[in-house]
Order: structure tokens, then C-alpha cells, then sequence
């Protein structure tokens, strides 16, 4: 059986994240619902069980995987100990090296920066140190250095 890595029940559905084909493992396939989704993580696909068996999963083509999104804030410290970076770990079990296809925020403002402040200070994001179905992190870099939470709103996508 496949390795469930997290699962949400959507009615009597199931979406699954599993570590393989879900038709694969010892023993073969994974045990859900007939209509139920499955993702996995090691990029082969993404599946819909269309019968009773546990191995009657069938891979979907042209299946759109909506962004995966959030909200963060990068501290660069006290004003009085300004710093040229910053960053913060979003745990996350959908992203992999092997899926990951683009990153992309919106500027927020917050208590202690406007928008405007963004682009005084350069300030650039970017996603690094995909840890696979764990973690990744941002990183904010300030050229000239900055102070204060910088908050973003992320979006992510990833292929199946």
C-alpha cells in the first residue's frame, strides 16, 4: 500500500496525499472511497478511484492543481539592528523539487510598513530550501537593509 501522507474528507471522498502511485505498494493499492482523489508526492500523478478495488486508480490528465497560497510576514529585525535578510519555514506537504513551477506575492501593508516601503528598501522574495512534502522556506533580501515584518501574500504552483 502506498504511504498516506495527509488526507481531508470531503463528504464521503477522500483526498489523499500518498508518497507513490496509489496503485503501487506491499500490499498493492490504497484502500478509499470510489470517486476519492489521490496525490503523489513523488510526481507520478494524480488519481481518481473509479472501482472497488484497492488498486482500481486511474491517472487524470489535465488536472489543474490550484495555487497553493498564504500570508507570511519577514521580520528583519529591530530598527535598531536593521538586517539585510530574512526568512520563514511554511510547512507544507504538497511541494517537491520535483513539482515545484513558480513563485509569486503581493505586498501587504502592515503595522510597520506601507506599500511604498517595499520599494524604497528593494526589498526582493524569493522560495528556497524545498524540504520534499515538508517545508520550504521565503527569504526576503534588503540590499540596503531593512527593519520591522514585511508581509506577503504568497502563491505557488506546482505541476501533478
Amino acid at each position: 500500500m502506498a504511504e498516506i501522507l495527509d488526507i481531508q474528507t470531503v463528504g464521503n471522498l477522500q483526498i489523499i496525499v500518498t508518497d507513490i502511485d496509489p496503485n503501487l505498494g506491499t500490499p498493492l493499492g490504497t484502500d478509499a472511497p470510489i470517486g476519492s482523489i489521490a496525490m503523489a508526492s513523488d510526481g507520478s500523478g494524480t488519481f481518481t478511484k473509479i472501482g472497488p478495488l484497492d488498486t482500481d486508480w486511474t491517472i487524470d490528465t489535465n488536472i489543474v492543481i490550484p495555487p497553493i497560497t498564504g500570508t507570511v510576514d519577514l521580520d528583519f529585525g529591530p530598527a535598531t539592528t536593521e538586517s539585510g535578510n530574512a526568512k520563514v519555514t511554511v510547512a507544507n506537504l504538497l511541494v517537491t523539487n520535483a513539482n515545484f513551477r513558480s513563485f509569486s506575492f503581493l505586498r501587504q501593508e502592515n503595522a510597520d510598513h506601507r506599500f511604498d516601503d517595499f520599494t524604497v528598501e528593494d526589498i526582493s522574495f524569493a522560495i528556497q530550501n524545498i524540504q520534499d512534502n515538508v517545508s520550504f522556506e521565503i527569504a526576503g533580501t534588503a540590499p540596503q537593509n531593512a527593519w520591522g515584518k514585511y508581509q506577503i501574500k504568497y502563491s505557488i504552483t506546482i505541476s501533478n
